[in-house]
């Protein structure tokens, strides 16, 4: 049923494929030969659907949510099934251990990272030109969808400083500052966006592809 409400297959004009150059280049410039974890949920309400539990409380269940650990070639092509049917393509920025625990259902929990690979700002209300003028310019910056901007500056924080200089990027620049877990997942350039109807590519502006396979 998900499937019928796409606009096409991976890889035809109606919903070209997923560049994977573009999401390669962006994780090896973030953790060269680093293992990640991938986060897919739906971009829109209607893609979810109603189910109850035992004792029929009703909730929303997303059919396209998905964990995925390890490298980008093993995951590509379920990432891209996932993105035509409708989802969102996301990555957790910060390197997790790949552990389910105890009580979780999930290895995608601040508990589960062990070390951070980057600060970054989520700009999608605020301009990115500021932040391009910074002293210290972001290495990398992705448009998650036209005029809405994710900036990065890999560094090795220490985990236990990481939200405090999260919120500070975010109070300086305008940001969201809700964006100071560990665990956050951001979107996977060179995947679509499809919370309208037509899919926009999330891009890798900085740094570019050019050469790059």
């Amino acid at each position: 049923m998900i499937a019928a409400m796409s606009p096409g297959k991976p890889g035809t004009p109606a919903f070209p494929a997923p560049d994977l150059a573009q999401a390669r280049h962006f994780l090896n410039v973030l953790d060269p030969g680093g293992i990640f974890a991938f986060q897919t949920f739906s971009d829109r309400e209607e893609l979810k659907r109603a189910a109850s539990d035992d004792q029929g409380r009703v909730h929303m269940v997303d059919p396209l949510a998905r964990v995925f650990q390890g490298p980008l070639e093993k995951h590509a092509t379920v990432l891209a099934e996932l993105n035509w049917q409708g989802a969102g393509v996301f990555v957790m920025i910060n390197e997790g251990d790949g552990i389910v625990q105890k009580g979780r259902k999930t290895c995608r929990t601040n508990g589960n990272v062990i070390r951070v690979r980057a600060n970054w700002v989520d700009l999608d209300a605020a301009p990115i030109e500021p932040v391009l003028a910074a002293p210290i310019a972001p290495l990398i910056v992705v448009e998650s969808s036209p005029g809405k901007w994710h900036a990065y500056w890999p560094t090795a924080c220490p985990l236990d400083q990481f939200e405090s200089v999260q919120l500070a990027l975010a109070t300086h620049f305008g940001g969201d500052p809700s964006v100071v877990d560990l665990a956050r997942v951001m979107r996977l350039p060179g995947f679509f966006h499809n919370k309208n109807t037509t899919p926009v590519m999330t891009r890798l502006v900085r740094p570019g592809t050019e050469g790059v396979l």
